[in-house]
């Protein structure tokens, strides 16, 4: 079987090999599940999505497939199973027009799935953070059955200061509870 010369040379050019490789590494990551917080490769500029984070973006009927910057990489619909953190209550209008708040809360995001997801242990999976704007001043975190109010700033102080507590507790604050670091130096763990 023969191309022709045009097709061929499609085929044959940097940009289209480089795509097709982004799309199979793309639907390998969305099938392992797996959520990337550091740079997996060096293959060029055209690949920076796996050198970021990824997580989804309710957008009502689909959900939009962000990088760290905010950037929309593409939609997934309701139905596909999500293995990425999931950011709720960002306005999905103002994400495709790449107004500066939606991105600053996409990056804040970021950081902040990363930062559970690597400290949490066992405890966090990407497939199963959610991350709630909804509340500027109050952002929320829950995964399996734990809420984390973070408030609205000062994320990484807060989480640390419920890592020493759970580290000195007697039982898991982590497991099916709610923490309040909404307040300064106050850890106020709930029961579920």
């Amino acid at each position: 079987m023969t191309l022709c010369p045009k097709l061929k040379s499609i085929f044959q050019s940097l940009h289209a090999r480089q795509y097709a490789f982004k799309m199979i590494f793309l639907w390998a990551i969305f099938c392992a599940g797996y959520f990337f917080p550091f740079p997996v490769l060096s293959l060029g500029g055209d690949l920076e999505l796996f050198s970021q984070p990824s997580m989804l973006v309710d957008g009502g009927e689909k959900w939009f497939l962000v990088n760290a910057d905010g950037v929309v990489r593409g939609t997934i619909s309701d139905d596909v199973p999500q293995v990425f953190p999931r950011l709720i209550g960002i306005d999905p209008d103002a994400l495709l027009d790449q107004e500066f708040k939606a991105i600053q809360e996409v990056r804040i995001g970021g950081e902040l799935a990363m930062l559970l997801i690597k400290s949490a242990g066992d405890g966090i999976y990407a497939g199963q953070l959610e991350i709630d704007f909804s509340n500027h001043e109050n952002i929320i975190a829950e995964s399996n059955g734990m809420i984390v109010n973070f408030g609205s700033k000062s994320f990484l102080n807060k989480w640390n200061r419920a890592l020493y507590i759970d580290q000195v507790a007697e039982v898991n604050i982590f497991e099916k509870r709610e923490l309040d670091l909404r307040f300064p130096n106050t850890v106020i763990v709930r029961e579920q």
